[in-house]
């Protein structure tokens, strides 16, 4: 779950622009030659990552965008379609199964041709659901929109497009810069839904599509390779500590003994671990905020619109300038410690929450947390197979699905039975048992 005008494009984007900004603030009462030394260094900060990144990042944002617009919006629509809480959770389950199967394909489609191919499906997979989902008059309709995004990966593409591109020592900031760019779309795209359907619940839909296709044209147009079905010749990185990958995975081959043996690989199980039970913890909140949102503080559309992308401001920030920070600072180890702390701490002083300034309160600690916890996460797991950076992406977004199919249909369980404390305590017995979990050796990060 990682987010497109023509040329001219400027040839860079900051490689390390959250330091650049970060050393702002020391240069206060140094005059005009302070700041213009300071911007002198910030223009050289632009130099090492290339067009085709950027470009990456510009699509990871309109793939935010049109994917958020439908975030506050969505069970709306279920319920003008007959449907209810339950109805709204079997949805979600079945995109969960469908996006869970897609993400086992889409890794090696990537290891075998490239990300740049990938990226392109993504959207035009995007733009097919975005457009059965606009013309929907029942729910069956509603289910059958949900089975192009079995091609809907971009966060995927993106960041194995990245990483194809990055050394070790970087990695981990610029796939960051591909939630930095998600958060853009995610800052805008609920706040422009919650708007454009409050007169009418699938405009959104409608928008989505024309974005979709607006960014289809754009990756055929400046990344070439998404034009090639070529397989993947062997790459020999030139320095092995930079980190390349060396060749395509075995996995390029669709062998599901070569998908276990990446499981398998030393580290993974444990790094798999902290993301399923971290993943439960925010899936179980994410299935039901929106009927949250409605039901029990009385959101409209374009109010829940609204706080969502407070959520997507938050989320942008902590990619642009937290993240890069933590890791400089901090332990790995650490700081998926205190993550989970956080959240933990955070989902319980949610389930008491009476108000939308409530939400917004607890929300300045949750997002910034789960931020965090994820990036590093997702940075260990590449690190521990370098060679298999597709494939070990597909397998750890491929897990959040599989945590999708479950969430939905037990948070809104939880929900209709016990009610909203309930879920949100449950999600944060999760965080502290993977706090616990770690403390005790039991997961190594």
């Amino acid at each position: 779950s990682s987010f497109a005008t023509g040329p001219p494009f400027p040839n860079y984007i900051p490689q390390d622009f959250t330091y650049a900004l970060g050393r702002r603030r020391t240069q206060r009462g140094m005059g005009f030659l302070g700041w213009s030394s300071r911007f002198a260094e910030l223009q050289a900060s632009l130099r090492p990552i290339t067009r085709s990144m950027w470009i990456v990042y510009i699509n990871v944002s309109m793939y935010a965008l049109c994917y958020q617009m439908q975030t506050p919006v969505l069970p709306y629509l279920v319920k003008s379609l007959g449907a209810g809480t339950r109805g709204y959770g079997t949805m979600m389950t079945t995109f969960g199964v469908v996006q869970f199967f897609g993400g086992l394909l889409a890794g090696p489609l990537a290891d075998t041709y490239s990300g740049e191919l990938l990226l392109l499906l993504s959207f035009g997979a995007s733009a097919l659901c975005y457009f059965f989902t606009a013309g929907a008059s029942t729910m069956w309709m509603l289910y059958l929109s949900r089975l192009p995004t079995v091609l809907q990966h971009a966060v995927l593409a993106a960041r194995t497009i990245i990483t194809d591109q990055t050394n070790e020592v970087d990695r981990a900031r610029m796939i960051g810069y591909v939630g930095l760019a998600y958060g853009v779309g995610f800052l805008i795209g609920p706040g422009l839904g919650g708007l454009v359907s409050s007169s009418h619940l699938q405009s959104a839909a409608w928008m989505a599509t024309v974005g979709s296709l607006m960014s289809m044209v754009l990756i055929v147009y400046y990344l070439p390779a998404s034009r090639s079905f070529t397989q993947k010749a062997p790459i020999q990185a030139p320095n092995p500590e930079e980190g390349l990958k060396a060749a395509p995975s075995k996995l390029s081959r669709f062998n599901p003994k070569e998908m276990w043996r990446v499981c398998t690989i030393k580290g993974i199980p444990s790094l798999l671990s902290v993301k399923i039970l971290s993943g439960m913890g925010l899936g179980l909140f994410h299935a039901i905020f929106a009927l949250v949102a409605a039901d029990r503080f009385g959101m409209t559309t374009t109010e829940t619109g609204l706080v969502m992308s407070f959520v997507g401001g938050l989320t942008m920030l902590s990619q642009a300038f937290l993240i890069e920070w933590a890791t400089n600072h901090f332990a790995e180890r650490n700081i998926i410690q205190f993550c989970s702390a956080v959240l933990g701490g955070g989902f319980l002083l949610l389930a008491m929450a009476q108000t939308a300034s409530h939400l917004y309160i607890t929300m300045v600690a949750l997002v910034p947390a789960g931020c965090l916890l994820g990036t590093v996460n997702t940075s260990q797991l590449t690190k521990a197979a370098p060679k298999d950076s597709g494939t070990i992406i597909a397998i750890d977004m491929s897990v959040g699905s599989m945590v999708h199919i479950v969430t939905p249909t037990v948070s809104t369980y939880i929900l209709a039975t016990y009610g909203y404390p309930a879920v949100l305590v449950t999600s944060g017995s999760l965080c502290f048992a993977l706090l616990g979990l770690i403390n005790v050796g039991m997961i190594i990060t």
